[in-house]
């Protein structure tokens, strides 16, 4: 289904009043339960959308359309909702909600938004390039996404109340972090490159997205080590001057253990392949399996399309 601003406002309109119908006067025996450590109940998940009204689609939206020297997003706090709904009330939770969806979609329908439009593009922290499409489209999801978390924490209150249907009932039985724990092992890479090979060039962060014994295996040499890593990354940096890494496609198995990530790495050429530094622009592609444990990358194997690099560089 391709987006159409039309359709994804029918399902943003009715994302207010289909939370009201659902909680509205429900007793906190519904509303406060969740699925376990790190997860959201059903007031949460409203507490999240309210901080999203205020702080992610809207502000994201002027930021791309203004087209200013400096795109990039302020990084979106997913718990920030925490701290902001102390002391509220679920409903006055939904009227906040409510409220704030109003007026930023009189603000979006305000813009008049064209083809051109749709397809300008911002910087996400850690995705890189996105478009205002894709940014539109990412609101709806976001908005049914909560809407499938808050029906599935509720209906796991009845997990043993419903005796043998619960084989009838994956909703009662899905992990609670599946769909979490595969988007975590998405970010991992996307993340990995957008700070790590993208300037500033943090190599501070692998400290914080491998673990201490990452081993990596590149051209069938394996480094192992999280610091080992860390000094073949800067050595290659020295000789991949101005490097950058755009993540152009990441596929997740089925538990989040297993990332493949297709990507394109630029730069100039300061010595890299062992040829002379003259400044020259270098850009190849290449493919990387990794291995997620605890959250963190634990291995990868890579393979460069280097040979084709450096024969344009010789050529």
């Amino acid at each position: 289904m391709e987006f159409q601003l039309t359709q994804a406002m029918e399902v943003l309109e009715r994302t207010p009043a289909a939370l009201r119908a659902l909680l509205h006067g429900l007793s906190a025996e519904w509303t406060t339960p969740n699925e376990g450590p790190d997860t959201f109940s059903a007031y949460d998940n409203v507490g999240h959308l309210v901080h999203g009204e205020r702080a992610d689609w809207i502000p994201r939206a002027r930021l791309i359309l203004a087209q200013g020297p400096d795109r990039r997003f302020a990084p979106f706090d997913r718990l920030a909702h925490r701290r902001e709904s102390a002391g509220r009330s679920l409903e006055q939770l939904l009227d906040d909600f409510a409220q704030l969806r109003t007026e930023n979609l009189a603000i979006l329908r305000g813009w008049e938004l064209d083809e051109r439009a749709l397809a300008l593009e911002g910087e996400h922290p850690v995705f890189g390039r996105v478009t205002l499409r894709e940014l539109l489209s990412t609101w709806v999801a976001h908005d049914l996404g909560h809407l499938a978390q808050i029906a599935r924490v509720m209906a796991k209150q009845y997990r043993e109340a419903v005796g043998p249907w619960r084989a009838y009932l994956p909703v009662l039985t899905r992990p609670a972090r599946v769909e979490e724990t595969k988007a975590a092992a998405e970010r991992l890479p996307v993340e990995f490159f957008s700070r790590v090979w993208a300037p500033p060039h943090d190599l501070d962060a692998i400290d914080e997205l491998m673990t201490e014994d990452y081993v990596i295996t590149s051209g069938g040499t394996a480094i192992r080590g999280r610091s080992a890593f860390k000094e073949w990354v800067r050595d290659f940096q020295t000789k991949l001057r101005d490097a950058t890494n755009e993540t152009l496609e990441v596929i997740v198995d089925a538990d989040g253990e297993r990332v493949v990530s297709r990507w394109v790495c630029r730069g100039r050429n300061n010595g890299i392949f062992g040829l002379p530094a003259d400044g020259r622009a270098v850009s190849f592609t290449g493919i990387a399996i990794w291995r997620v444990r605890d959250g963190r990358l634990a291995e990868c194997w890579v393979e460069r399309a280097a040979w084709e690099a450096h024969r344009e560089l010789v050529g």
